[in-house]
């Protein structure tokens, strides 16, 4: 590295070259060499006669490096090839054996010359990497085996982790030094399963997604429904003349080619629109992103079209959970049957665990075990289901597609928004994704949806949970090991105390079609990057305004009219007169 930095010097290039690197994989790492018994064997290496260095070098390796599994399956694999050969082959293999055993035999090909020198680029390398070792940023994933004993491997994972601003350390139970001797450890689901080096996606997954079955996605769509027939989404969309319409007909001709049928296909779903050019949602991102999988749900069963979702890395990754409290789901549930709802929610609203957040919550199994079932309920609605990663590349892969996408500019910020900020857009200054929409010809969709907030009002809020003593210590330190997608934005929920549902109310604005704008005009389509959140902002506030004339706004009437008039759609506000301003 000095060499090179010299001759970038001398060509004039003073500056090193940035480090691109997404992740780093350690398996037993050497950072643990100071402390091994192994940086103990210079004077010993010394002390070995030259004609017994060999086999005792081996024997110290063999002895250390291999754990109780490998080396019985060594051994029984000897035993299975000696019952296999005859004499000749008997005799053979034992002189083999001599050789290999043999204190004499070089078979690893070291001198204590070489040993030597490889010891002591092992020193000079711990004592340089340790002293900048903090500083580094990426991903690292730290495997090592709890029965090493070449070196510290178990210990030096924990190191590691407390010392790296975005580690993880896997210890495995039962393994030695060689973890990669053998079958039993898979990197490839190691990786998989790392909470900062999953392979979320590449860019043809985004591209080449393909769709799940009919079947699947009603399976998956399952939990969603329950939710939906609890919240009664209000579905409205802005006509050409200003007034909002009931439902979303006026989205038909954009994403539907001429005479295609209502209703989707029978067995599969489509991600892309006929007409080829990419159609982006663009809205504000409620309270939890509650209304996510109703506006996907809603989507697939009115055109046949499945929207493809930007999301937060860490909602995909294993670690995520989900952040809405349990109490919440039995209020999803009982508004499935109507009647029973009074008293059932009244018995709930005094449970103790009404305030339990899985955030805050202790680690006792069957809570556990609980939140790792929610977390494969969101792994099936969004990362099985076409979602990708929120970025730049992720975006403009979906736009070359063809795809039909839906973006929340606001991201976790406007998900997880503090007291008082409800209904407000919180989106970076760039219009990044207008250019990139322009580019591709595309259209978008602004649109708003009220609901979420008011159904899980906040109890404490992000910055108020960093105050709480001792909870808010740990909490900030779990969430600066968290993935962040911009800059001041910290994957970290609000604590939320579930009510009777809310009604949920969307309204879609007319398609802007941005073909014929040059995505090099940065004052246009700063210009349209205005409009599109001045639009969503009035749409946030008509919405508001409107629902307080719905007599069916809250949960008690709604779920009153469900029982009693099953399998109709509940009523809402009146339209006439209605007009977004």
């Amino acid at each position: 590295q000095q060499q090179q930095q010299q001759q970038r010097e001398q060509q004039g290039q003073t500056g090193r070259r940035p480090v691109r690197c997404q992740g780093v994989v350690v398996v037993n790492p050497a950072t643990s060499y100071s402390t091994s018994d192994a940086s103990e064997l210079g004077p010993v290496i010394e002390a070995v006669p030259d004609v017994a260095f060999p086999g005792l070098l081996r024997a110290f390796f063999l002895a250390n490096s291999l754990d109780g599994y490998q080396a019985q399956q060594l051994f029984q694999d000897l035993q299975r090839q000696l019952e296999k050969i005859d004499g000749q082959q008997a005799g053979n293999a034992l002189r083999f054996l001599g050789r290999l055993l043999s204190p004499t035999q070089d078979s690893l090909g070291l001198t204590k010359k070489d040993l030597k020198r490889r010891l002591a680029i092992l020193t000079e390398g711990c004592s340089e990497v340790d002293a900048v070792l903090s500083e580094l940023q990426c991903p690292v994933l730290a495997v090592c085996g709890a029965e090493d004993r070449l070196q510290p491997s178990a210990a030096e994972a924990r190191r590691l982790e407390r010392l790296l601003p975005n580690c993880v350390a896997t210890v495995l139970e039962g393994r030695g030094h060689a973890l990669l001797g053998d079958g039993r450890l898979s990197l490839v689901q190691l990786l998989r399963r790392s909470p900062r080096l999953r392979p979320l996606t590449t860019p043809a997954e985004a591209a080449n997604f393909q769709p799940p079955t009919l079947a699947a996605f009603e399976e998956a769509a399952q939990l969603t429904d329950r939710f939906d027939a609890a919240v009664s989404p209000v579905w409205l969309s802005k006509g050409a003349d200003g007034r909002p319409t009931s439902g979303l007909e006026s989205l038909r001709e954009l994403l539907l080619p001429t005479g295609m049928p209502a209703q989707p296909p029978a067995a599969t779903i489509s991600s892309r629109s006929e007409r080829k050019r990419p159609v982006v949602f663009v809205g504000y991102h409620q309270r939890y992103a509650l209304d996510v999988a109703t506006i996907l749900c809603k989507f697939y069963r009115e055109f046949g079209i499945f929207l493809r979702g930007l999301t937060h890395p860490e909602v995909m990754s294993d670690r995520a959970t989900q952040d809405v409290p349990r109490q919440f789901l039995k209020w999803v549930d009982i508004g499935l049957r109507g009647r029973e709802a009074v008293s059932e929610a009244a018995d709930a609203a005094n449970q103790d665990d009404l305030l339990t957040s899985p955030s805050l919550s202790s680690e006792a199994p069957a809570r556990e075990a609980e939140r790792r079932a929610l977390d494969e309920m969101n792994n099936n609605t969004f990362a099985k289901f076409g979602a990708v990663p929120v970025s730049a590349r992720n975006f403009v892969r979906l736009l070359q597609a063809g795809e039909n996408v839906l973006l929340f500019p606001g991201g976790v910020r406007e998900a997880f928004h503090l007291k008082g900020e409800e209904y407000q857009l919180f989106w970076p200054p760039e219009p990044e994704f207008v250019r990139a929409v322009a580019r591709y010809g595309g259209t978008i969709v602004p649109f708003a949806s009220v609901g979420a907030a008011e159904t899980v009002p906040l109890l404490l809020d992000q910055q108020e949970l960093d105050r709480v003593p001792m909870i808010g210590k740990n909490l900030r330190q779990v969430k600066d090991g968290r993935l962040r997608v911009r800059e001041g934005e910290a994957f970290s929920p609000p604590l939320g105390v579930p009510t009777p549902p809310e009604r949920f109310y969307f309204l879609f604005g007319s398609p802007l079609d941005l073909s014929g704008i040059d995505s090099r005009d940065r004052q246009r389509c700063g210009h349209i990057y205005s409009q599109i959140q001045s639009e969503i902002a009035s749409q946030l506030n008509a919405l508001r305004e409107w629902r307080t004339e719905d007599p069916y706004r809250d949960a008690l009437p709604r779920w009153l009219f469900q029982a009693s008039n099953s399998g109709k759609e509940v009523p809402t506000f009146p339209l006439e007169g209605k007009v977004l301003k």
